[in-house]
């Protein structure tokens, strides 16, 4: 029923914002439902991943976090296991990782570790303020580590397609978008050329001087 109001016959809306707006007027009814891990999308931790415009449904939901977090620390004790509390450094490490091992872009980078750490709340929007400069932190480290990541993989293409192959050239083409990959490129090719030149100059400095300088 909620899913039925929030898409209001135009393309269905997940488990985002509209859909919550008609849990909390459900639970403003006092309607019987109850809401957990099923009405969130992928989400790990809980806590906060309500906003606070639907007090009742955040409430709810912070509830069955303090249910779930006392499962795990209940589970910890019984078998006699350490807990590890993640750090931001680590996330870091998590978002320069999706870049480099998974390949994978911004947005899916943010979904796919945001959900996990509790940096994002149903609405894909920062759950506090500190998950919002963690998000902050990131982005500019991912930038950095894609910008490398994508200069890596255009050098490798180059040199695919000197050997003869073009194969990953049009996979990099649909990954960025043509002009993108030829921007890159062209920007590669000048710092190969700027390296050979600082090279070549560095060669004729080291030349010996003098009337025997062409032995």
């Amino acid at each position: 029923m909620c899913h039925a109001a929030a898409d209001g016959g135009k393309r269905p809306q997940g488990h985002g914002y509209p859909f919550w707006a008609q849990i909390e007027h459900l639970l403003r009814q006092r309607a019987p439902i109850t809401v957990g891990f099923p009405e969130t999308p992928g989400l790990t931790i809980l806590a906060n991943a309500v906003p606070r415009r639907f007090p009742l449904a955040r409430r709810a939901m912070a509830r069955v976090e303090r249910q779930r977090a006392h499962a795990v620390e209940r589970y910890a004790r019984t078998h006699q296991l350490t807990t590890h509390k993640v750090g931001v450094k680590e996330i870091l490490g998590y978002f320069e990782e999706a870049v480099t091992v998974e390949g994978l872009n911004w947005r899916q980078s943010l979904r796919a570790i945001g959900t996990e750490c509790g940096l994002i709340d149903v609405g894909g929007n920062s759950t506090s303020e500190w998950a919002a400069g963690v998000i902050a932190q990131t982005r500019k480290a991912y930038r950095r580590q894609r910008r490398d990541f994508l200069e890596g993989e255009m050098v490798s293409t180059m040199v695919n397609c000197w050997e003869g192959d073009q194969a990953p050239l049009l996979e990099l083409y649909r990954k960025l978008g043509k002009a993108k990959a030829e921007a890159l490129q062209t920007r590669i090719e000048a710092q190969w050329k700027a390296a050979r030149a600082t090279r070549d100059r560095a060669v004729e400095s080291e030349a010996p001087a003098g009337k025997n300088c062409a032995e």
